[in-house]
C-alpha cells in the first residue's frame, strides 16, 4: 500500500514539474519574442524625423500659424536642396527629409474635413470654397481636390518639389482654404528607413475646437514588411512556431480537462488562472 502511495506521489510530482517546465518555457519564449520584435534604433530614427518635421507644430493655434509653419518648417524640411555647408544636394539626397534617414515615399497628402454647407447659396464664379448643389468644391484653376462625388473629406497631393509645393500652399492660403467650416486638417506622410528596413507613416492632425482655436496631435506608426532575412530573423521565426505549438497544447489540454471535469473545472482558482 505504501508503494502505491509513493508511486502516486511520484507521478503527481513529475506531472507538476512537467507543467511548471511548460509554463516556464512558454513565458521565456513569449518574453524573448516580445523584446526581439522591438527595434531600439527605430525609436531614435523616428525621434530625429519628428524633431525635424514637428518643430513648433504644437504651437499652431490659428490658420495663420499653420501657413507659417508649413512654409517655414514643413516644406523646407520635406524638400531640402542644400547641405549645411551650402553644397547642392544630389537628386537622391533630396528624397530624404533634411538630416534624416527616412526616404519619402510618394507625395504628402493634405486632407480637410469640412462641415456640411447647409443654408448657403451656390456660387460658381468666386475663387475659394463654393457650393455646388449640396457639396463643397474648391474653385481655383491650378488646384483641385481629389474627392469623388458628395463628401465632407477633401484632399490634395502636394507636388514633390519645393517651389511647386510652396506655390500650391500659397494659393491655398490666399484663396481661404481654411475657413470657419474647417473641422480637421490632416497631413499624411509615408516613409521608408533603408538602414532599418522599416516603413513608417506619420499623420499630423489639426483640429478646430469648439471655442475656435486649433489644436494639434500626431500619430506615428512603424511597420516591418520584410520579416525574415537574417539568421536572427529565422531564429525568431522558429520561436514563433514554438510559441504557437505551446499555446495549442495548452488550449487542447484545457479543453480536454473541461470536457472531463465539467463545471468542477471552474471551481479551482488555478484552473481559472491557467485559462
Amino acid at each position: 500500500q505504501s508503494m502505491k502511495i509513493k508511486d502516486e506521489q511520484r507521478r503527481k510530482f513529475f506531472h507538476v514539474l512537467k507543467e511548471y517546465f511548460r509554463l516556464f518555457l512558454f513565458g521565456t519564449v513569449l518574453f524573448y519574442i516580445g523584446h526581439q520584435d522591438r527595434d531600439p534604433l527605430a525609436f531614435y530614427a523616428s525621434q530625429t524625423l519628428s524633431h525635424r518635421l514637428l518643430e513648433d507644430f504644437d504651437s499652431i493655434t490659428t490658420s495663420e500659424d499653420f501657413w507659417t509653419w508649413g512654409e517655414e518648417i514643413l516644406l523646407p524640411n520635406l524638400y531640402p536642396s542644400l547641405w549645411y555647408n551650402g553644397w547642392k544636394m544630389k537628386y537622391l539626397d533630396r528624397q530624404f527629409p533634411l538630416y534624416t534617414e527616412a526616404f519619402r515615399l510618394g507625395p504628402p497628402r493634405l486632407t480637410q474635413i469640412r462641415e456640411a454647407p447647409d443654408g448657403m447659396e451656390a456660387d460658381h464664379f468666386q475663387n475659394g470654397w463654393v457650393v455646388t448643389t449640396t457639396c463643397w468644391q474648391f474653385n481655383i484653376t491650378s488646384t483641385w481636390s481629389n474627392n469623388q462625388g458628395c463628401s465632407s473629406e477633401y484632399s490634395i497631393e502636394l507636388p514633390t518639389s519645393l517651389s511647386a509645393a510652396t506655390i500650391i500652399l500659397s494659393e491655398l492660403q490666399h484663396n481661404g482654404w481654411i475657413d470657419s467650416y474647417t473641422l480637421h486638417l490632416i497631413i499624411d506622410l509615408t516613409l521608408y528607413y533603408p538602414s532599418r528596413k522599416l516603413f513608417s507613416s506619420l499623420r499630423m492632425i489639426i483640429q478646430r475646437e469648439d471655442i475656435g482655436h486649433l489644436s494639434t496631435s500626431v500619430v506615428r506608426e512603424k511597420y516591418r514588411l520584410f520579416q525574415y532575412e537574417s539568421t536572427s530573423d529565422y531564429v525568431l521565426l522558429f520561436l514563433h512556431i514554438i510559441f504557437v505549438t505551446l499555446f495549442l497544447v495548452h488550449l487542447i489540454k484545457d479543453v480536454m480537462t473541461i470536457k472531463k471535469e465539467g463545471r468542477k473545472f471552474f471551481s479551482s482558482v488555478w484552473n481559472l488562472l491557467s485559462v
